[in-house]
């Protein structure tokens, strides 16, 4: 990694933690929740602090702040330790054996992997995804910052000023308190926070959700955190796919909420219970929603295996046949509200993507972890088949639910991918039937299933060395543990990862081609938004075609621009302004729009945006150097800064 400041990028990632993961914790500790359990919940428990305070503090009046979020998580903490003080079998179960040491390795190798490569895609400390979404999110925290206000209504305000619409706002709430408590800019406090998600939560949720699958097994932790690094689509797929910036924060807390729901179904060794399962579920719901509401979705989605095997044991316990009742309707319930949620739950109709194969392509690519048309990891894919294969075989229902967990995921890729249109848009609707989004989502159950493979050869190997004479030797055991690590290394970096990892890089590097960052900015563009900062004043406002990367100027420089994305509804005068004003007279609509708005400067960073596809034209924007309506105040290379002269505007 080069350039930026490193430091201000710890120290981001350290505010971002403390933050988060320090609300979440005090509330964990209330509920008597300890150890890895403590860790991997003190995300999304610390999200649902921020989503919950930026709603409450925008009711109240209050501007942001961490002091909103502060307040929001002792209420919690003290609510939950009293009512645990009061019912104690709302307290967590005694926690089976498992080193603290290992469960930290466990963690901290997935961690380290993960980081190297995020680390190398970003280039740069205060490098950004020059990605479609990233857009929209990167001046969605500059908007909170400016307005003090992280509500979901007010978010949707910054693309559609007429309100009436919410936004889930929670990773840009996030992303604000990193900027208010460290000081570092927008991109510095978005990688920042891209770091704790993707290379630290993601991690511990996938060896708490393993642990609570298949036991607390020295050589199971380590390979599910190392195993955590090794499939592409999380989280740098995403990134670099749209800048889905949100969907990362989602699906690195979905491992975890998937544990507690297992915790729930009261399998043998469970760590939390039932009790406080539920709890842990129901505090993430606010996260969730306000993350990424998809994900939301997919818990019961992939948590179907476990409201099965409950089912399955109440049908078949000895007891009164109302237990039998029960579990029927139970199930069906459980399938009326999950099937609610996927026909009611989605974007609009003009959001969905396209089937992006066949049904049978689907399959192919889920069974060998290519999802998206990622590239192939070989190692990584035999791993998933085989944990798949034994995991069916296992005597525990833990077991069968770990299976049926990627059974149910690998199934709805392949619906995502190219099923039958009806099928596909019913069932995938909350995803925007797009394959990508699905395939990271699922990407959750493959980890638990390979990690159990690998603790399984690892356990074999270990076995046929003790019926040999090299049982008594004191570093057989060592040297087995340290060559199974390193070849898990090896396998989470195959070329398959590494490839995804170069595709993020393109979308991270400044440069000026379109097709390769979708909205991007070169090194001459950005010399020139720093000029912007010094010429144009606070709170002037900049005309501009988002489509060139000139809507990043906000985020960027704190000056706003008229069209801050590149779906930004700015109604009829903007309208106007977008397709008349370099050749407007005083009177013309475009004029009169120029001083409605009071538009003082226009930004013209000269990128070929006509390539792009459906790129509408902003033809009152073109030709501006013979325009009478401005004069030149800065250049850089191609990319120009105007100051607006005519339209009568004083």
């Amino acid at each position: 990694m080069s350039g930026g400041c490193v430091l201000d990028l710890l120290l981001a990632s350290a505010a971002c933690a403390l933050v988060v993961c320090g609300s979440g914790a005090a509330m964990g500790f209330g509920l008597r929740i300890r150890g890895l359990w403590l860790l991997a919940s003190s995300f999304p428990l610390g999200v649902s602090a921020v989503a919950v305070a930026s709603i409450a503090a925008s009711l109240g009046g209050l501007p942001w702040s961490v002091w909103p979020v502060v307040a929001v998580a002792i209420l919690v903490a003290a609510v939950a330790w009293l009512v645990t003080t009061r019912w104690p079998r709302l307290r967590p179960r005694s926690s089976y054996a498992s080193s603290p040491v290992w469960l930290l390795v466990a963690v901290g190798l997935g961690a380290i992997l993960l980081l190297v490569r995020v680390g190398f895609a970003m280039d740069a400390p205060d490098a950004f995804a020059q990605a479609f979404d990233n857009v929209f999110h990167l001046n969605a925290v500059r908007w909170i910052l400016d307005t003090a206000d992280a509500s979901p209504a007010n978010v949707a305000r910054l693309s559609a000023p007429s309100g009436g619409s919410m936004y889930p706002s929670a990773w840009h709430a996030i992303g604000a308190l990193v900027v208010q408590v460290s000081g570092v800019s927008i991109p510095i406090a978005s990688n920042a926070a891209l770091i704790v998600f993707g290379c630290v939560a993601w991690p511990a949720g996938i060896v708490v959700l393993s642990r609570a699958l298949f036991g607390g097994s020295r050589s199971l932790l380590v390979s599910a955190g190392a195993l955590a690094a090794a499939f592409g689509p999380f989280p740098l797929a995403l990134v670099a796919y749209l800048g889905t910036y949100p969907l990362v924060l989602a699906v690195s807390m979905l491992p975890v909420v998937l544990a507690a729901t297992v915790e729930v179904g009261q399998f043998r060794l469970s760590s939390l219970g039932p009790a406080c399962g539920w709890i842990v579920v129901a505090l993430s719901v606010p996260a969730l929603l306000l993350a990424h509401p998809s994900v939301l979705v997919a818990v019961p989605v992939l948590a179907f295996p476990v409201a099965v095997s409950v089912a399955g044991r109440m049908w078949t316990s000895k007891e009164s046949d109302r237990r039998r009742r029960l579990a029927i309707l139970g199930v069906t319930v459980y399938v009326a509200a999950t099937m609610a949620l996927l026909v009611y739950v989605r974007p609009s109709a003009d959001s969905l993507s396209e089937a992006r194969g066949t049904a049978g392509q689907g399959i192919g690519e889920a069974i060998t972890s290519t999802v998206g048309g990622q590239p192939l990891s070989i190692g990584a894919a035999l791993l998933v088949i085989l944990g798949v294969v034994l995991a069916l075989r296992a005597p525990l229902h833990r077991g069968r639910v770990a299976a049926g967990m990627w059974v149910v995921g690998a199934a709805l890729y392949a619906i995502t991918a190219g099923a039958p249109e009806f099928w596909r848009l019913l069932l995938s609707g909350p995803w925007y039937t797009d394959a990508m989004r699905v395939g990271t989502i699922v990407s959750a159950t493959c980890v638990p299933v390979a990690a159990y493979a690998a603790a399984s050869v690892w356990r074999l190997i270990g076995l046929r060395v003790a019926r040999t004479s090299l049982r008594q030797r004191s570093w057989v055991r060592p040297l087995i543990a340290a060559a199974s690590s390193l070849l898990l290394v090896i396998i989470c970096n195959g070329p398959g990862a590494w490839a995804v990892a170069e595709r993020a890089h393109a979308v991270f590097v400044p440069v000026d081609d379109a097709l390769t960052a979708v909205v991007s900015l070169s090194e001459d563009e950005r010399e020139l938004l720093e000029k912007v900062e010094a010429i144009v004043p606070d709170g002037e406002l900049i005309g501009n075609n988002p489509w060139d990367g000139s809507a990043l100027a906000y985020a960027l420089t704190g000056r706003p621009v008229l069209f801050p994305h590149m779906i930004a509804v700015r109604g009829q005068p903007g309208l106007d302004f977008r397709d008349g004003f370099s050749s407007a007279g005083s009177d013309d609509p475009a004029c009169i729009a120029t001083r409605d708005l009071s538009i003082r400067w226009v930004l013209d960073l000269a990128s070929d945006t006509g390539s792009l596809p459906n790129t509408p034209r902003f033809e009152g924007l073109e030709d501006l150097a013979s325009s009478p309506n401005v004069e030149l105040e800065a250049r850089v290379g191609d990319a120009t800064l105007y100051r607006i002269i005519g339209c009568e505007v004083g």
